[in-house]
């Protein structure tokens, strides 16, 4: 299970946050860089439910851009900014954007995992909707 405390305060020395304080998740990687045979990266990672950019259960009922609707969230918005600098963050439309795209993606291989065609042309042409819902999301998680 990828359900427990944090250990980081321990191991810097600083006090604990309390039972509350619970790790993203486990990524267990080899120790130098492999790949599977369809060019994936060899690595594995296990969050913690709380911390999860989408739910999986029902996304086979889903169509592409319902499943991208439904990526577009608080966790993502913050997975997201975590990779990017304060500066890249700043403006919200292009946090907004950076979202989309990451949203993009994983529906894309979410939908192609499942044998259906990902139609990228389409997508784009409901990109204004997504847009405008990734703003909206990324507006709140900087209200937060």
């Amino acid at each position: 299970s990828a359900e427990f405390p944090s250990r980081i305060p321990e191991l810097l020395g600083l006090p604990a946050l309390g039972t509350a304080n619970y790790a993203e998740g486990v990524v267990i990687r080899p120790a130098r860089n492999a790949s599977l045979a369809d060019g994936r990266r060899a690595i594995v990672k296990r969050k913690h439910p709380m911390f999860r950019e989408f739910q999986a259960a029902g996304a086979a009922g889903l169509s592409a851009a319902e499943l991208v609707f439904s990526m577009i969230n608080r966790n993502r918005v913050a997975a997201v900014a975590s990779k990017r600098t304060a500066d890249e963050t700043a403006d919200p439309a292009v946090l907004a954007g950076l979202v989309l795209e990451d949203a993009m993606a994983d529906a894309e291989a979410a939908v192609t995992a499942r044998g259906d065609k990902f139609d990228a042309a389409r997508m784009r042409a409901l990109h204004s909707g997504a847009f405008d819902q990734a703003l909206h999301t990324a507006i709140s998680e900087f209200r937060a």
